[in-house]
């Protein structure tokens, strides 16, 4: 809530209510009719406050349910052909071993990073499978981003697919950047496995069903948090 931790105390109380009166303000109408009997399911002392503030909501705050936003015409997106110049080998290790190693300290010249990225480059020209396998210290993620960025520069859509979320976010993260910080230009995106998301139908049926005030209090905190995240990823 941006509270400075050394304050405590009556200062701090008065904080963070302040802090929760400008949060509900933000709420639109019907979270706020949603939240108000929500809190008092589970007989929170914030049910008479919200409630009120709910009563005078059609007025004052603005009326909108929860939606998700439009992120693009993704499937409209015309592709090129495969058919092209595709992706330079030799532009490839040159990148690699000059703008990557420049920015790397230490960076020591590897043949097996080079040989998987030459693969993959080879399997992208191709249209063909490859599976490799690369020991602790290969520079596996380097090897395979770069020739898919060098490929998708010449117009094509590459999809990366990992295991682990863990992998996912180090990849967006950390890698990601740092090709474009040396010189590689390309747009991104992080999508993550249904699951990992706030099902917004699933969530509007289940704030009509009679719940238990355990389960109750969790919804007026996924009801909030609803309303402020831009991905609706649980993680």
């Amino acid at each position: 809530m941006g509270i400075p931790r050394p304050w405590s105390g009556s200062r701090f109380y008065a904080a963070v209510l302040t802090a929760c009166g400008s949060k509900l303000a933000d709420l639109p109408a019907a979270a706020l009719h949603q939240l108000a009997a929500l809190l008092n399911q589970c007989d929170s002392p914030w049910a008479p406050p919200v409630a009120a503030l709910a009563a005078r909501s059609a007025t004052v705050f603005r009326n909108e349910s929860l939606k998700a936003r439009p992120t693009g015409n993704w499937r409209g997106v015309q592709r090129r052909s495969r058919q092209g110049p595709g992706v330079d080998i030799q532009d490839a290790v040159d990148f690699l071993n000059g703008p990557v190693a420049a920015r790397l300290p230490g960076f020591q010249r590897r043949p097996q990073q080079e040989k998987m990225v030459l693969a993959v480059i080879r399997a992208l020209q191709n249209g063909e499978c490859l599976l490799m396998e690369g020991a602790t210290g290969t520079g596996k993620s380097l090897s395979y981003l770069l020739p898919c960025l060098l490929w998708a520069s010449d117009g094509q859509r590459v999809l990366v697919a990992t295991h682990t979320i863990n992998l996912q976010e180090q990849l967006i993260n950390k890698d990601l950047p740092f090709l474009r910080e040396a010189g590689l230009e390309f747009n991104a995106a992080l999508v993550k496995g249904r699951g990992n998301y706030l099902c917004l139908l699933r969530w509007q049926a289940a704030l009509k069903e009679e719940v238990d005030p355990a389960e109750a209090a969790l919804f007026a905190r996924v009801l909030v948090w609803s309303g402020e995240t831009a991905t609706g990823d649980r993680a």
